[in-house]
Order: structure tokens, then C-alpha cells, then sequence
């Protein structure tokens, strides 16, 4: 969330100062993509430093990428038809969010599905409904497990979670390649003038951003 914060405080004022934005979705993916990856070489064993650094790059994709899409779909249409666009715009996000959650539980659910018997030792005797139902107890229950089953489901939940987060990358690609047809009309400002008018040598806008 600090990611998110400081990228979409950063991105809204420099796209107010340079009126413009076509830039910054396409870095933003970028960055989502190279957050994924790196939060799929996350295992049970990594420090908090390799995490908090994932979370951090991929925050400041999602940072640059939200905010502006709104705008560029704003921006694009007249200004009778605005509200339409940008509720659009949200309710497909909403859609997309969605299909996201139920994809990738559906992976994870069936990655863990697989792992649980190869990671849990045999002494056990653990069913992986059980091993399951383990998972989704408190953390206080999961810390007094014997050892070997402790250490089993760490890793169980892991290595699935690698792979979930191993198939989001070509997601993010797919994502950052679409963002290099986005086309970039110039913005408009609260006035519905284009904010190319207001800019002066030197590249600073004389009117408020939009």
C-alpha cells in the first residue's frame, strides 16, 4: 500500500504538470510484472527484505497503473458522456477483479491439492481435507504442530503460492504489451480546454491539472 500511495500521489501530480500520461501505464505494468516475478521467487525460507521489496515494486505498478487508466478513459470521451465511461470503467475493473480471485484460487487450491501429500511426512497420517482444514486454523494451532507437519505445510502452502503467483507474470505481460497501443489524447483541463495550449517553454502547465 505505500507503493500504491506514493506512485498514485506521484503519478496524478506529474501528469497535472505535463499534461501528459500514456507513459506511466506502460511503466506501471512493467513494474507489475517484474513485482510478480519477484514475489514468485518468494519461498518459506525468504527474509522479510526480498518480500517487503516485491510488495513495494509491485504496489508502485499497480500505483501508476489505476489511477491513470481512469483518466485516460475520462479523458477520452465527451464530457456529456463521463460518467458512463468512468462507471464503466470501474464496473469492468470489478468484473476483472472477479475472474482474477477465481482463477487464481482455483490454481492455488489445486497446486496445494498436489503439494500437501508430497511435503507432509507419512507418520502423519494427515488426509489433505485435514491438512487443509489445518491451513485455515489459527495461527497459535499451526505453530504447535509437531515439527515435521509444521514445516510440511509451510512449504505445501509455499510452493503453491509460488505457482500462483509464477502464472500472474505472463498477466502483467500481457497487461504491459497492450499498454503500448494505448492512445494518448492530449487533457483536457477542468474547463474542458486541452492543457497543450497552457504549457510554456520549459514544459510547465499555467492552469490547473484536470
Amino acid at each position: 500500500m505505500g507503493g500504491v500511495l506514493a506512485a498514485s500521489i506521484w503519478g496524478g501530480r506529474t501528469i497535472s504538470r505535463i499534461g501528459r500520461y500514456r507513459a506511466f501505464p506502460i511503466a506501471g505494468t512493467a513494474l507489475i510484472s517484474l513485482g510478480l516475478f519477484l514475489l514468485s521467487r518468494v519461498g518459506a525460507s525468504s527474509g522479510y527484505v526480498l518480500l517487503s521489496v516485491a510488495m513495494l515494486v509491485l504496489g508502485a505498478g499497480l500505483g501508476l497503473v489505476m489511477p491513470v487508466l481512469v483518466l485516460a478513459v475520462q479523458n477520452a470521451v465527451p464530457r456529456p458522456e463521463m460518467g458512463v465511461a468512468t462507471a464503466s470503467s470501474i464496473f469492468f475493473r470489478s468484473i476483472g477483479g472477479s475472474f482474477g480471485v477465481a482463477i487464481f484460487g482455483a490454481i492455488f487450491a489445486n497446486r496445494l491439492a498436489y503439494w500437501l501429500p508430497k511435503e507432509l511426512p507419512a507418520s502423519a497420517h494427515l488426509s489433505t481435507e485435514k491438512a487443509n482444514a489445518l491451513l485455515h486454523s489459527n495461527l497459535a494451532t499451526i505453530a504447535g504442530l509437531p515439527a515435521p507437519v509444521h514445516q510440511g505445510l509451510v512449504d505445501a502452502f509455499s510452493n503453491s503460492l509460488h505457482t500462483v503467483f509464477l502464472w500472474a507474470v505472463p498477466v502483467g505481460v500481457l497487461a504491459f504489451v497492450v499498454s503500448l497501443f494505448l492512445r494518448e489524447v492530449p487533457l483536457r483541463d477542468s474547463g474542458g480546454e486541452s492543457l497543450a495550449a497552457a504549457v510554456v517553454e520549459g514544459g510547465e502547465a499555467t492552469v490547473p491539472g484536470p
